[in-house]
């Protein structure tokens, strides 16, 4: 399951921070003049200018945290306008005092050159030292203690306390020297930027998996589909209209305390990204005029479009190889584009049921029963693509089963064999065959 942006640990939090989110986009001018967000212009024609070298930054390291795998990991937005890092904004809530006392030292003191700065790690290839780390810089750009509301209460600080916080990432680094340690590291640190690209990519170096993306085999061309796929999955999300939660079931949410998600807000959410994408599309050349710079600046927005998960967004940021970066990427679009797609079928499917017949399912996904009753010999059916439609198979093998997922390996009618998994995410991919 991907990681949420916010945890859901309290209907009160979630939803403070869903009204910060909210407003950010409104005062984030105000924030300006009080705030400096970005001290200089990067100008991608000069590098001496935009490169970030000798920087000093404290360090948050979640890797050893619980938090590691529900906080969403930042991708960096420094290298474009303002305007267009509106969708680089993350939220998390943050409990351990040593966390929390690094976010509110750089809001109170502002570390010397970078405002309001720490850096996100990521990888760390030796586990007994930071030096060699990589991450992404992020900003704060707002602090709260969401459980100690009244003015009066005197424990905002107390260790019981969570905080919550909205930063926006800023620009990837990789860690030079640690120049503290205690109650937080605080390091050197250097902007990580990606190899020059070589005019065509080596195929030799693709597995099976991405063996599809092999004929890409110039930058151009990725450009190209990848800003395909983005207008794709815009207009699938513009196009998605959820129906409004009926008062039966928001009081359920309620008592089950679980959040209520705000109304129109994937709506609010596709409107953004339409924005920023047409921005993006019509000033990519004055953006980002060198090749190194335009691949890094359109991978890195579309997976932060695509919502890719953590384990490809930590891939994306420890990677200099920008075609590369592009091709993952435009993996992750198509499989998006490919799943809202068969959600879509699926849900043309349900719309024809009988109103009667249709139960109110309130909490996680769950995968449905028929999946139980697979084994070796069963036939099914996998929404493989739009273009390809329902493809039948038979199951080779017993299923194995890995907490709430199912992986079978299926032989497809067209004579290929593939292992895939069943998730509750992703059951509308699947079903019985039609009976005849």
């Amino acid at each position: 399951m991907r990681p949420n942006r916010i945890p859901e640990t309290s209907q009160y939090n979630v939803m403070v921070l869903f009204a910060i989110m909210a407003i950010t986009c409104l005062v984030v001018d105000a924030f300006v003049g009080i705030v400096p967000l970005r001290q200089t212009t990067r100008l991608v024609h000069e590098p001496l200018f935009m490169i970030q070298k000798d920087v000093t930054i404290p360090l948050l390291d979640l890797s050893d945290s619980d938090l590691a795998n529900e906080v969403i990991t930042p991708l960096p937005s420094f290298h474009l306008p303002s305007e267009l890092s509106t969708l680089h904004l993350y939220g998390m809530e943050l409990r351990r005092p040593v966390h929390k006392m690094l976010i509110e030292h750089i809001v109170q003191e502002q570390v010397q050159g970078q405002e309001r700065m720490y850096g996100f790690i990521v990888d760390k290839p030796n586990k007994d030292s930071l030096v060699g780390a990589i991450g992404c810089t992020a900003e704060t750009l707002l602090e709260a203690h969401p459980e100690n509301t009244n003015e009066n209460n005197s424990d905002v600080g107390n260790d019981d306390s969570p905080l919550v916080v909205l930063s926006r990432g800023s620009y990837r680094f990789v860690v030079k020297e640690i120049t503290k340690t205690f109650p937080y590291p605080v390091a050197i640190v250097n902007e990580l930027v990606d190899d020059e690209p070589e005019d065509t990519a080596n195929a030799d170096i693709y597995d099976d998996e991405n063996i599809l993306y092999q004929d890409l085999d110039t930058a151009t061309h990725l450009v190209r589909r990848i800003m395909v796929g983005l207008k794709t999955l815009i207009d699938q999300k513009l196009q998605e209209r959820k129906p409004e939660l009926t008062p039966l079931e928001i009081s359920i949410l309620q008592e089950s305390g679980a959040p209520v998600p705000p109304v129109n807000a994937d709506e609010q959410q596709a409107e953004e990204m339409a924005a920023v994408f047409d921005i993006f599309q019509s000033s990519l050349m004055d953006i980002a005029p060198v090749p190194v710079d335009r691949y890094y600046a359109v991978a890195m927005l579309a997976a932060e479009m695509a919502n890719v998960d953590n384990e490809v967004r930590r891939e994306l940021l420890t990677m200099t190889n920008g075609v590369e970066r592009m091709r993952i990427v435009l993996q992750e679009i198509e499989k998006a584009i490919s799943m809202n797609q068969a959600r879509k079928v699926a849900d043309s499917i349900t719309d024809e049921l009988d109103e009667d017949d249709k139960d109110l399912k309130v909490g996680e996904p769950q995968l449905p029963p028929w999946i139980k009753g697979i084994r070796d010999g069963t036939r099914l059916e996998y929404f493989w693509s739009e273009e390809d439609g329902w493809c039948g198979g038979v199951v080779d093998g017993e299923p194995i089963k890995v907490l709430d997922e199912v992986i079978v390996t299926v032989r497809f009618d067209d004579g290929e064999t593939h292992k895939l998994p069943i998730t509750p995410d992703e059951k509308v991919r699947w079903r019985p065959p039609k009976r005849e």
